[in-house]
């Protein structure tokens, strides 16, 4: 038979492997929670870069629109400005066809006397 003394010694030593058994489980389940962190975190920043990336897409898209917008030649090869100041033989409210280097031109005058001609 085993002594009291034994007997608290096999209680103390399950006490302390019961504790230290809920420590790993208490550091597990922090393990956990901080890998859970780390993946949402990681989640975010990837959902950040794909609306960046996004983003720059789209502005790339408006700049070429843009772009091509003064460089677009209807079928007769002649980009239209309307004047909203006068300039040589074109007065406030004219639109007239130019090619794209005169139109460019007219564009690069400091003040320009003209727009680019849009249709509405």
């Amino acid at each position: 038979m085993a002594t009291a003394a034994e007997k608290k010694a096999a209680q103390l030593e399950a006490e302390k492997a019961a504790q230290l058994e809920a420590e790993k489980a208490e550091q597990l389940e922090a393990e956990k929670a901080a890998q859970l962190e780390a993946e949402k975190a990681a989640q975010l920043e990837a959902e950040k870069a794909a609306q960046l990336e996004a983003e720059k897409a789209a502005q790339l898209e408006e700049d070429k629109a843009q772009s091509s917008a003064l460089t677009k030649q209807p079928s007769n090869g002649l980009i239209g400005l309307k004047f909203h100041a006068p300039y040589k033989a074109w007065s406030n409210g004219d639109i007239a066809g130019f090619t794209e280097t005169k139109a460019a031109e007219i564009l690069g005058l400091n003040p320009s006397p003209a727009k680019l001609y849009e249709k509405e």
